[in-house]
Order: structure tokens, then sequence, then C-alpha cells
């Protein structure tokens, strides 16, 4: 049993240090970014030509997933810094808003579960371009993104394996993710009602690498990974703003979606023994099929400037994501 567990925990390194899932969160947290600010749900704080900057925090926690005939979970924490711009052309057929945004950051992720105790320190980046068209009460907004993350993985081993006490891999992840999001504006007296759908587009590629042991000898071979997704969001804005004193505008915003997850949302690993001309795979669940998402925030304007602060959480029957995200706004 001791054999086994060891064995497959350092056949599923990449699995087991959340390689797959942070990628993901992190590429995905910087669509979310984009698609909030391109919402309908600010068009009464948005002014013509900005530049911004957006704080990101996130907390993933997800327990009870199959991977081969064990059982993994993880507790993932990451936060990175997202710098776009965007400017507006009115025409004859609606606004049109189109923009650019860098993120970066560092995470990291601890395994749970059946594996053997796993670290891993996470670097991320991306790029974002993203582009929006309204006409009155309509309004659809674009993006296509990368992000590529670069992982070392530490996993620890019994002394009886006579390899050290640890084994080490560093695979490079990137994810290549592409949405468009369409609103209908219905508004209220007591507030603004904004139903809302989109598809998603994910690309999930984590590259082959080497795990080694403490004596820097090669133990596994891991093939690069390709994993296709689509995400299909729904749900429902609901905002109200507020003209205050001397000059300041309040808006507050909620917003609550379910999403249904299709494509490849099982990781199919194949892994070789070194010495050995043999392939073997090994399949894991990291994201489940139904996510249910909240967000709550407000946004704070006086004249070219604008503040905001949001917290969303994403939850599914094996995972929890949370984000808090602060955003400072200039506008031309």
């Amino acid at each position: 049993m001791k054999w086994s567990k060891t064995v497959n925990s350092a056949a599923q390194l990449a699995i087991a240090g959340g390689v797959q899932a942070s990628t993901l969160a992190t590429g995905l947290a910087a669509s979310q970014a984009i698609q909030d600010r391109m919402s309908l749900a600010n068009r009464a704080l948005q002014r013509e030509d900005a530049v911004w900057v957006q704080a990101l925090y996130g907390n993933q926690r997800a327990r009870d997933f199959s991977a081969g005939n064990m059982d993994y979970g993880y507790d993932s924490n990451y936060y990175g810094l997202m710098l776009g711009a965007d400017a507006t052309l009115e025409s004859d057929s609606g606004k049109w808003r189109t923009g650019a945004a860098l993120h970066a950051g560092h995470g990291n992720t601890d395994s749970r579960g059946d594996f053997n105790s796993t670290h891993n320190d996470v670097d991320f980046w991306g790029i974002s371009l993203y582009q929006s068209w309204g006409n009155g009460r309509v309004n659809v907004t674009g993006d296509i993104g990368y992000n590529a993350s670069s992982n070392d993985i530490e996993q620890k081993i019994p002394g009886w394996m006579n390899a050290g006490n640890t084994l080490k891999g560093s695979p490079d992840s990137q994810l290549i993710t592409a949405g468009i999001t369409g609103e209908y504006l219905i508004s209220t007296q007591a507030i603004d009602i904004l139903p809302h759908a989109g598809v998603r587009y994910n690309q999930l590629k984590t590259k082959g690498f080497t795990t080694k042991n403490t004596h820097r000898e090669a133990v596994f071979t891991t093939q690069e990974e390709t994993l296709d997704i689509w995400q299909f969001p729904v749900g429902v804005k609901l905002n109200k703003t507020f003209d205050l004193d001397a000059g300041w505008g309040l808006s507050t915003q909620a917003d609550f979606a379910v999403i249904n997850n299709t494509g490849d949302t099982q990781s199919a690993t194949k892994v070789s023994a070194v010495g050995i001309n043999a392939s073997d795979g090994i399949s894991a669940n990291f994201i489940d099929k139904t996510t249910f998402a909240g967000q709550i925030g407000v946004k704070l304007q006086k004249g070219d400037m604008r503040w905001g602060l949001g917290y969303s959480v994403n939850t599914s029957s094996h995972n929890t994501d949370q984000m808090i995200n602060a955003t400072w706004q200039l506008s031309f």
C-alpha cells in the first residue's frame, strides 16, 4: 500500500501540485476582471478613455477529486496585478470600446488527500485583448487572453525508497482563453437588472517534464498534455447607482450565475518510468461539470478617478474558489 501511494503520487506530480487548476484559475481571473469592467452595470461611471490598475487575490480549496484509485485535493493562494488601458469610439452602430491588459503574479499550492505531501510555487503572467459593443440596452463583450505559469513542485517521499526525501519537477503550463458575453439592461425605479449569457473556450496545456529525486536522478517522464474546456455561463447582474454630494458617484453591484463546464474536465496524464520503454495513462478530475458563481462589489467615482472593491466566489461539488479585487481607474 505504501509503495502504491508513493508511486502514484510521484506519477501525478503535476496534478498533486495543482498545475492545471491554478493555471486555469489565474487566467480566468484576468478574463473575469475584464468582463466585469466592460459590463453595462458600469455605464453611469464609465468615461470615454481610461487607464486602470487592478489588484487580485484568490484562494482555492478542493477536496475529494478522484485521481486514478486515489482521492486528492489542494489549498491554493495566488495574488497578482493587472494593468490595462482602453479607448472608446462612437459610431452609427453604437459605442465600441477597445482595450488591452497585462497581468502578473505569484501563488502557491499545497496538496491534500491521498497524495504524498506536495508543494508548488507558481509564477504567472499574461496578456488580454478585449472589445465591447453597446447600443442602448444591449452590450456584447469579447476577450482573448494568454496566461503562462512556471511551476516548481516538491513532493516528500519516505526514506525507505533510498532516493532522498523529495521529488522535484518544474512543468510549464499555459492557458489560451477566448470568450464572449451578451447582456441586456432592464431598468426599474428600484434597481437595474441585467440578464447575461456567454460562451468561453479554454485551451489548457501542460508541457512535458522530468521528475527527479534528491540525487537529481530522473525517475519519471511526463508527456505534454492539452485539454480543451468549454464554459457556458448564464446569470443575472443587479446594479444601483447613486449620485452623492460634492460630485461623488456610487455604484453597488451583485451577480449570480451558473456555469456549465464541458469538454476535457479530466486530466489524462501519460507517464513513463525512466529505463522502461512504455507509458501509462492516469486520469484525474480537476474541474466539476457545474459551477455556481456569485459576486458583490462597490465602485466610487469623483471627477476622473474611480475606485472599486469586489468579492466573488465560485463553488461546485469539490471546489471553492474565492477572489478579492481592488481597482483604480484614471479617465481622460
